[in-house]
């Protein structure tokens, strides 16, 4: 899912996305959030730059 291309509106997986217009790039930090248009130039396009790894949560049974 590397470089993966989106739009605003979009709900995304936690990672850092970068704007094909400008190159800013936002942290997402949770899951299902959906893509905001672009703060610094208004853009609505997004590319996938690097997605989070979320560590599986590790339950003992006791």
């Amino acid at each position: 899912m590397s470089h993966e291309r989106l739009t605003t509106g979009s709900e995304v997986p936690c990672g850092v996305y970068r704007c094909n217009a400008c190159a800013k790039q936002i942290d997402v930090q949770e899951d299902k959030t959906k893509l905001p248009q672009c703060s610094a130039c208004g853009g609505f396009a997004w590319r996938t730059k690097r997605e989070c790894k979320i560590s599986d949560s590790t339950q003992q049974s006791r």
